[in-house]
This record gives structure tokens, C-alpha cells and sequence, in this order.
């Protein structure tokens, strides 16, 4: 009889221990704020404070804390539930710090880490009272109200932020550091370690090209690891693959980058009769692949 009701009392505990640990998981998780509505090649989420990767898939839902990453050769995007979008490039990894969404009150708090790589942000503009977007790099700190941007981690000493719309915010990460740029449309900054952002410059037409084609969002190729995708059409396969291949033509971003800081103009003589002078016109640049829908 003793031994029943000890078995009885394990049993007992054993339940509540396990509803207990099944309710904090939930508790750390909440609802979903968003999910992966495309990707392409390895891409993997992550719980907060869980060790597991969990593979891609049209449609996962994305929580609050979560830890997104992209390998080689890989894509995702992200629609949230305040309908934002973020376009991860390859080798990116992103932690979702916070999400705050009520749209009764038209307010949206939303936390970003991009830690390394490349993203591009399609941010929808909320009036409501403390509303805020913000995005933290290594080195700097991104806000904005309602915007288009792109957001390049070089390396954990510097960050690039592209304007593409509207207005972005950028400051050091570090508080300390005083100063901050208003960067416009087509206006790009700096940030280094411990220093404040550069003034805003114009972007040089071949890095904002390759940019945005690093940073844009593909349909699903077939893949064995991934079943959804054998629903996508042949046609639609090839239409990605030619969208993901970059003409050899085409420089990477970091080459790009040292093209533009290492360059030194020519010399050339001052025409002696204004008449003489040739017409500048600017080599036009192939329109880069974007979303459907959009426009810039």
C-alpha cells in the first residue's frame, strides 16, 4: 500500500514537473510574430534558450527571441505580423530582441541584432505613441519610423547603412559616442568602432546594385531536406535560379567598396573653349531585381 502511494505521489510530481517546464518553453515563446514566407539553400531558426536548429520551411512561425541564420548560398525573408519585411542575404545571422505589436493602438516596438551579414528592411510606418524600428550592429545603432533600408555588417569593426526611402536614423551602438546622421534616399554612412557615423554621401551606383542584389528575396528551389518546395513550379525554379545568379561581370560588395575608397580621379586639361567640354552621362546600370509589386 506504502509503495502505491509512492508510486502515486512520483507520478504526481513527475506530471507538474513536466506541464511546469512545458509552460515556461511557452511562456519564453509566446504567439508567433512573423514567419518565413521564402528562402533558398540552408536557413535555420532558433528558440530562445534552446540548442536545436530547426531547418526552413515555407511558412515557420518566428517567435520572439529567436535567432535566424542563413549558410552559403542562401536566403530568407521574413514577413512579420505588423507587415514588415526582412530580406536576410547569405552568411547573416539575426536575433529578434523584441516584437511588440498592438495594432488597436496602431504601436509597434520592434528590436533587432543583426550580428553579421547582410539585410534589407521593409519597414511599415506606425503613428501610434512610442512606436519604434530599431536595428543594432556591432558598432551601430539604426532607427527609423517607416522606412527602406539596407544594412551591411563588414565585419564586427564596421557597419554600412543604404537609405533607400524616407528617412534612417544611425548612431553608434555605444551611447557614449556623441553624434548622429539623418541619412535621405539614396545616402549612405559609416560606422566604426567608437566613433561617430560619417556624414552622408551618395551611394555609388555599382555598390547599391550589388547590394540590393545580395539582399533580394527568391522563391524556393526543389530540395530533398525541404518537401514544401517540390510544390514550386520548373518554371518557377529556373526563373530563381537565373534571379539568384550574379553576372561574373558583376563585382561582390567588398570590391565594390575598395574600388570606391581606393579610387583617385584622372587627370584631365580644362578645355580652353567651353564649347569643347564633352556631356557626362552616367552609364545606366541594369534595374536590380526586387520585389514583386515594389518599386523604387
Amino acid at each position: 500500500m506504502i509503495k502505491r502511494k509512492t508510486d502515486f505521489t512520483v507520478v504526481i510530481l513527475f506530471l507538474i514537473l513536466t506541464l511546469g517546464l512545458v509552460r515556461n518553453a511557452w511562456a519564453v515563446k509566446g504567439n508567433p510574430i512573423g514567419e518565413v514566407s521564402s528562402f533558398y539553400g540552408d536557413v535555420k531558426d532558433r528558440h530562445k534558450g534552446e540548442v536545436k536548429w530547426i531547418p526552413a520551411k515555407l511558412g515557420l512561425d518566428i517567435y520572439q527571441y529567436d535567432t535566424v541564420k542563413t549558410e552559403k548560398k542562401s536566403k530568407v525573408r521574413i514577413v512579420f505580423e505588423d507587415g514588415s519585411l526582412l530580406n536576410l542575404s547569405e552568411d547573416t545571422e539575426l536575433e529578434i530582441k523584441e516584437h511588440i505589436y498592438t495594432p488597436k493602438e496602431k504601436r509597434r516596438v520592434s528590436l533587432f541584432a543583426l550580428l553579421r551579414g547582410k539585410m534589407r528592411v521593409f519597414c511599415q510606418r506606425f503613428a501610434g505613441r512610442g512606436s519604434r524600428f530599431q536595428v543594432e550592429t556591432p558598432t551601430a545603432v539604426i532607427g527609423i519610423r517607416g522606412t527602406e533600408f539596407i544594412i551591411w555588417v563588414v565585419n564586427s569593426e564596421l557597419t554600412i547603412v543604404i537609405c533607400l526611402q524616407d528617412e534612417v536614423f544611425v548612431r553608434n551602438v555605444n551611447k557614449q559616442v556623441i553624434g548622429e546622421v539623418i541619412l535621405k534616399p539614396n545616402q549612405m554612412t559609416k560606422v566604426g568602432v567608437g566613433v561617430p557615423p560619417l556624414e552622408p554621401t551618395i551611394v555609388p551606383e555599382a555598390l547599391r546594385h550589388q547590394l540590393e542584389i545580395d539582399t533580394a528575396a527568391y522563391k524556393v528551389p526543389p530540395s530533398s531536406a525541404h518537401p514544401e518546395a517540390a510544390e514550386v513550379k520548373p518554371a518557377e525554379v529556373e526563373e530563381a535560379k537565373e534571379e539568384a545568379a550574379v553576372p561574373p561581370s558583376v563585382p561582390t560588395a567588398s570590391e565594390v567598396l575598395k574600388e570606391e575608397e581606393t579610387r583617385v580621379p584622372e587627370f584631365q586639361p580644362i578645355p580652353q573653349n567651353p564649347a569643347e567640354v564633352p556631356e557626362h552621362k552616367p552609364p545606366i546600370l541594369p534595374e536590380p531585381p526586387g520585389l514583386p509589386g515594389h518599386t523604387h
